[in-house]
């Protein structure tokens, strides 16, 4: 569901950074790419890997607790800032 939306927004990047510079998508694309890499292998880990420590054992109980008691809450799959930015951020029950 990310990749359509990713690839809407990424079109008409293509044309400003273009227009701006001929080298200026490029560096933009790896990056977006790489963040996406990133964030379908950490979603991949949290539903995925059977015993999380450290930095996943905190967002697989963040995420968990967007799944089962605030699905309109706790959106951040690989952090909570736009959580806390956004006012959507929703401290998760200790376990």
């Amino acid at each position: 569901m990310i990749l359509p939306l990713a690839l809407l927004t990424l079109s008409p990047l293509y044309f400003v950074f273009s227009l701006l510079s001929s080298t200026g998508f490029v560096p933009y694309a790896v990056g977006f790419i790489a963040a996406y890499g990133f964030y379908e292998w950490v979603h991949y880990l949290i539903h995925k890997h059977s015993d999380p420590r450290g930095y996943l054992k905190w967002i697989t109980r963040y995420h968990m607790h967007h799944h089962d008691r605030r699905w309109d809450r706790c959106f951040g799959n690989t952090n909570s800032l736009w959580d806390h930015l956004l006012g959507t951020y929703s401290k998760p029950a200790k376990h």
